[in-house]
Parts: C-alpha cells; sequence; structure tokens
C-alpha cells in the first residue's frame, strides 16, 4: 500500500507554520513567525519544506489547509495557496479548523479540559473547548469570538488553556500558556480526527474559510458614482 504524503499549512495565526507528513510522521517542517509577511513567506517555505524532506511536489497525495478563525488575511492566503496546488496538481485537499490544529499540538490527557484562546483584535478572542480522548482532542463547544467577560465563563473548569490571547485576561497568563499558533504536529493530529469518523472526500470545491465574525473591511454602502471621474472605472 502507498504510504500518504501529505502538505500542511496554516497562515491563520500570527505563527503560521508549513510541513510535510507521511503517514503521520512530520518530514520537514518550517515555521512562518510574521503574520504581515506570510503571503511573501509562503511558497518559499513551500519549496524549502519540500527539498528539506527530499520530496518533489509531483510526489504529493494531498493536502491539508487550516481554514481558520484567525486573520482574515492570513485565512485567505493559506487556502487561495493551497487551493492552487492541490488544482494544479490534481490532488484532494481537505480542511481543518486552525483552533483543532493548535489543540492537537497538545499533549493529550484522557478526559483533560483544554481551551483554546487565540486573539481575534477587537478585544476578543476566538475561543473553543476540547476534552482529552484517546489520541484526540474532541471538541467540546462551537468556535466562539468572545469579548473577556464571556472568556472568562469558558474558562471555568478547564485543565489547561493554550493560545496568545493571555493579554485578554489574568487569568490567561498561565505557565501552560506555550502555544502560539498551529504545528505540523497539531495540523495532523486535527487532519486525522476528522478523519477518524471515514474517509474524507475531496474539498476542493466546496471549502469555505470560517471565520466565525464578519472581516473588519467591508463593501461601502452606496457604490462610487464613477459618471464624476468616468476615467477611475475601467
Amino acid at each position: 500500500m502507498k504510504r500518504q504524503t501529505v502538505l500542511l499549512l496554516d497562515t491563520a495565526m500570527p505563527s503560521g507554520v508549513v510541513a510535510l507528513a507521511r503517514d503521520e510522521e512530520i518530514l520537514s517542517e518550517e515555521a512562518l513567525g510574521e503574520s504581515r509577511q506570510h503571503g511573501e513567506k509562503l511558497s518559499g517555505a513551500i519549496e524549502n519544506v519540500l527539498a528539506g524532506a527530499q520530496v518533489r511536489m509531483s510526489e504529493l497525495d494531498g493536502i491539508a489547509v487550516g481554514v481558520g478563525p484567525g486573520s482574515f488575511v492570513g485565512v485567505r492566503v493559506a487556502m487561495a495557496t493551497a487551493k492552487g496546488l492541490a488544482l494544479a496538481l490534481d490532488v484532494p485537499l481537505f480542511g481543518v479548523s486552525t483552533l483543532a490544529a493548535v489543540a492537537g499540538g497538545c499533549a493529550v490527557e484522557q478526559g483533560q479540559r483544554l481551551l483554546v484562546a487565540i486573539d481575534a483584535r477587537r478585544g476578543e478572542a476566538y475561543a473553543q473547548a476540547f476534552e482529552g480522548a484517546e489520541r484526540n482532542w474532541a471538541p467540546q463547544s462551537k468556535v466562539q469570538a468572545c469579548p473577556p467577560d464571556e472568556l472568562r465563563v469558558l474558562l471555568e473548569g478547564q485543565d489547561r488553556v493554550v493560545g496568545n490571547a493571555s493579554f485578554l485576561l489574568p487569568e490567561l497568563a498561565l505557565p501552560n500558556q506555550e502555544v502560539s499558533g498551529p504545528s505540523g504536529l497539531g495540523l495532523m493530529a486535527a487532519l486525522r480526527a476528522r478523519t477518524a469518523a471515514g474517509p474524507l472526500s475531496n474539498e476542493l470545491v466546496s471549502l469555505v474559510p470560517a471565520y466565525v465574525r464578519a472581516p473588519d473591511a467591508k463593501k461601502p454602502a452606496v457604490a462610487p458614482d464613477y459618471s464624476v471621474n468616468p476615467s477611475a472605472h475601467k
């Protein structure tokens, strides 16, 4: 049986990542540390990861991409890149939650409760609760965009908190606030959790970003009047 080689990428958070896995083993990985440069660095990181594992692009069997939530631009950059590669290579594309990928990078303890809370800006956090189950963290709540008061409620009963939203609440400034973003292992764990119920179908056409809330940039309420300056509309 052929071993499956999968490219993994997620740039929804400031700490983005590109990794290559073969049968769930991470062969190569590169971190992307600055969200404003993900678009510039992503293609080079993909080349570096493939070269580091001595794998050709044509040898990929699939691509998994983090669909957010997180930075609007970061999510779009990763998804556009992943969709373009999957289409060009004629390989299946799968989406995984960025929060599940953050959880997946943490050691699993049966029955332990984990809260992932990442910076959503506007004084909020994207948050989701998980519980340790076998090799994976099983979601125990929906993804929410939480102001500090709601985040404080979610903290109740949690054994562990991870993410990059510790600045929102003093309660989050804990020693175990060590995970700043997804990792190759985390993305692989999130993909494994999705396939636990059965084989996934190719999501190249159907995959959409998990924004959770509307982006900051919005269309103008009134369409511009190009008759004033027709040359501005081409």
